[in-house]
């Protein structure tokens, strides 16, 4: 699958399922069958009213994998915890701001 590179070397994939106004069975089933397809990525938020079913489809599809392995999760969120506080330490800081 092909990536995209951030700024801090982190690699993203560059496809990947929406579920804006989804329903959260048409949500559930549509992760489950993306992540069985091969797609590792979902855009979902709190405001769609689906997160928890979004959760379900990921779960169902990767119970028999260690895709979504504790360390994994925790690493990610650390890498994610960094990046935010990069992005915001640069923006404060960028010619644009002065």
């Amino acid at each position: 699958m092909e990536t995209f590179t951030l700024n801090n070397g982190t690699k993203i994939p560059a496809a990947g399922i929406g579920t804006f106004l989804m329903s959260p069975k048409d949500a559930e089933d549509a992760v489950y069958n993306a992540f069985k397809s091969g797609y590792t990525m979902v855009d979902t938020a709190n405001a769609y009213m689906n997160e928890k079913a979004v959760g379900r489809g990921i779960r169902s599809a990767t119970a028999t994998s260690r895709w979504l392995a504790k360390p994994s999760l925790q690493s990610w969120r650390r890498n994610i915890t960094r990046a935010t506080r990069r992005s915001f330490s640069a923006g404060t800081s960028s010619p644009a701001a002065s």
